[in-house]
This record gives structure tokens, sequence and C-alpha cells, in this order.
């Protein structure tokens, strides 16, 4: 009867408590086997250049640089070795970066006992692993196209805010701003302001109680919308229920207006 040889794992890890629950975890499941940790990556290097292992659990968010170089570096180095990324960052873009630069798979910090041990056997068998939340975050990413900050900059742009008090507002520069704005068009197809606005009010995007909250919070800027920009805060404070009766037609007459100019400020 043949006995299969376990699965090897490397621990990367700069803290020593969480290395040594890993371990525990490793060695406890069957089939698997820890063969080294390491605090640094140069040292995990080393080891696995003396010793390879079938997978290398890498916490990307305790290696000392960026994250995402450190792991660029080592699918370089040691190609045979599957990495096991254990971060704590769930955004949808970072990840998909992460898989681009050669992870086999990704891991929340926080997941369960038996995720992560499924998680090194699924990796260590060839394929890719995935936490499941962050699954569901990468297929809506693909589906809707911006980025929060996106999403900020063109609810601002369909109220008429120019790049300048975008820039005030979400407290980033203008040359930031207007970056935020061209790449949204370019994402989008949209070529004018008022194809802005019409995308907005049709998707739902424009959300003019949530405007009037970034201008007119207490965070130390005194400086003043446009016209317009003002226009749809003052809306905003009007009662609820004038907002929920007459949502569409409140916005009739800027994209009207807007058609007229068909240009940003």
């Amino acid at each position: 009867m043949t006995v299969e040889k376990p699965v090897t794992v490397q621990i990367c890890d700069d803290q020593t408590l969480i290395r040594e629950g890993l371990r525990r975890l490793i060695d406890e499941a069957a089939g698997l086997e820890t063969i080294g940790e390491a605090a640094s990556v140069r040292e995990s290097i080393l080891q696995i250049r003396a010793h390879p292992p079938g997978v290398l659990l890498l916490d990307i968010t305790a290696v000392g640089r960026n994250g995402l170089d450190v792991l660029a570096e080592l699918t370089r180095t040691v190609p045979d070795t599957r990495v096991l990324v254990l971060s704590q960052h769930d955004d949808a873009a970072f990840v998909r970066r992460a898989f681009s630069l050669g992870a086999a798979g990704y891991l929340l910090m926080d997941a369960a006992d038996t995720e992560f041990v499924h998680a090194i056997r699924e990796v260590a068998s060839g394929h890719q692993y995935l936490h499941p939340i962050l699954g569901a975050r990468l297929a809506a990413a693909e589906m809707d196209p911006l980025s929060d900050r996106e999403h900020e900059v063109l609810n601002l742009l369909a109220l008429g805010y120019t790049n300048q008090e975008i820039a005030s507002l979400l407290f980033m520069s203008v040359r930031t701003a207007e970056t935020h704005r061209c790449r949204i068009m370019q994402k989008l197809g949209l070529r004018t302001r008022a194809e802005i606005v019409r995308y907005a009010f049709s998707t739902g995007e424009l959300d003019t109680e949530q405007s009037a909250k970034i201008g007119f919070s207490a965070r130390g800027t005194t400086k003043q919308p446009s016209s317009f920009a003002s226009a749809a805060a003052q809306e905003t404070r009007l009662s609820q229920k004038a907002r929920v009766e007459n949502t569409a037609s409140r916005h009739i007459a800027p994209i009207r207006r807007l058609d007229e100019h068909q240009r940003f400020a």
C-alpha cells in the first residue's frame, strides 16, 4: 500500500504567535506538514531554496515593505512553490493584482480553521483558491467598472461641482480630480457633463443627500460649490417627504440646462 506524501508548508509571518498558531493548525490536519517558519521574505527564500515546500503561506501585510512587490519577487525566485496569500486586505483590486503577480490563493486572516486547511489543500493540488466573500466582491467588481472613489466623483460631477470643488471636498489635488473624471468618462463611454447627469440619473447614482453631507459637513472646508451644486444641496435640505414624492422632476431642469452647454466648468 502506497502512503501519500504529506503536503509540505512553510510559513512566512513576522509575528511569532501567528506563526505558532498556523503551525499548530497545519500539523494537526491530516496530510499537511510544516517544514519551516520565517519572519522575513529573505529568510523565507533561503529556506525554500534549501528545502522547497509545496505551499508557502505568506502574510502579505506583515513582510516589512510593499506586499505586492514581495509577492512578485517570491514568485519569480521560487516558481515551483505555490504561494497562498494571507491578508487583511479585502479590496477587489488588490486581490486581482495579487493573482496577476502569481499568487495561487488568497485567504483573509479571519477565515475559519477548516477553510484555512481547505485552502492549503486546494492550492497544493494545483488549483487556485479564493476566499468566498472575496469571490463575490470580484464578481461584483467585474460588473461595476468604477471604484468607490470614482462613484463619489461621478456623483459630484453629476450635481455640477467643478474639478476644483471636487478636489476641495474630497481632499485631493485638482489634477487627481481631473484624472478621476477622465477615467470615469473613458470607462463609461461618456463625453459631456450632460451625459454624466443622464447616466447618474438613469442608474440611480445621483444622490443629492449624500453629496450635501460631503459638501456641508464640518470637515474644515469653507469653499462654496458652484451655483448648480448649491441649488442641488439646497434641495437636499428640503423635507424628506418632498424628496421622496418628486425625485425625478427635481432633476429634469438641471439635465436640460446641461444639454445646452455640453462642456465642463
